[in-house]
């Protein structure tokens, strides 16, 4: 479990942990996530693809599943989410 820097844009964070819960926000959906006792907040809009190893949807990130987020941190602190590789039957990704 770890948040770091990622090389996949400028300003982008790369999150391995799980899912503490989903909310409904008002720009979308936000996905907490804990990593080493930390906890952290995902904004989730229509461009962010949620990935299984198959076709992934909101009702795939349950508390518990473990998730690999790549995300763009905004001016404000805010985490985007861009992709996210969700536990699925058994298959977590890579931690």
């Amino acid at each position: 479990e770890n948040q770091i820097p990622f090389d996949y844009a400028p300003n982008s964070m790369m999150t391995n942990a799980h899912v503490q819960g989903v909310v409904k926000a008002k720009n979308g959906n936000m996905l907490t996530v804990t990593q080493r006792g930390q906890t952290s907040e995902f904004i989730i809009d229509s461009k962010t693809m949620i990935d299984t190893g198959a076709d992934g949807a909101m009702s795939d990130l349950k508390p518990g599943k473990a998730v690999f987020i790549r995300a763009n941190k905004g001016a404000d602190g805010a985490l985007t989410a861009n992709n996210i590789t969700v536990e699925k039957n058994g298959f977590k990704p890579v931690m």
